[in-house]
């Protein structure tokens, strides 16, 4: 059998690829298991930023119950929703501007 020559140019590059086969199962492998995990964790944190920004998000709360409980996901079609033309001329004021047309519309 021949010996295993550690020191040579052939020995180092299996050495080599070895250790680069066996590290980049390890790293695939845990990507897979750890999918699942990082799909609940993206969607709780979209969770978590959706209350935050309405208000509703205290300090030690179950994001899940409270986005359940206040939270209704609709689907907007942009296609058929009708231009908001009073945004576009008072751009500079959205907020104020808003409040009127909406007063007015309301009227």
């Amino acid at each position: 059998m021949a010996k295993f020559n550690k020191d040579s140019v052939s020995g180092t590059i299996s050495v080599v690829v070895l250790l680069s086969l066996v590290c980049s199962v390890i790293v695939a492998g845990s990507a897979v298991l750890l999918k699942s995990t990082q799909e609940e964790q993206k969607a709780l944190d979209k969770q978590k930023n959706i209350l935050s920004v309405s208000g509703l998000l205290k300090k030690g709360s179950n994001i899940q119950e409270i986005y359940a409980k206040n939270i209704e996901p609709k689907f907007v079609d942009l296609n058929t929703v009708p231009p908001f033309s009073f945004i576009r001329k008072c751009c500079r004021y959205r907020i104020r501007c808003h409040k009127q047309h909406t007063e007015s519309e309301t009227a």
